[in-house]
């Protein structure tokens, strides 16, 4: 949560754009490239992908 103060303040898309974990799309006119994460707070998706790996594991 320290690396997100901004949780509550913004919606759930914004949250996602920041922490890095939205998916965001590479097309251009016809062309259809693949989705990808990235950008964002390296150090907040870092975080949260070790507190899944825990809850998983």
């Amino acid at each position: 949560m320290a690396y997100l103060p901004e949780l509550g303040e913004v919606g759930r898309h914004e949250i996602a754009a920041l922490a890095g974990i939205a998916p965001y799309n590479d097309d251009s006119g016809k062309h259809e490239g693949s989705r990808h994460i990235s950008d964002g707070r390296f150090a907040a998706r870092r975080a949260m992908y070790m507190a899944c790996g825990v809850v998983i594991h």
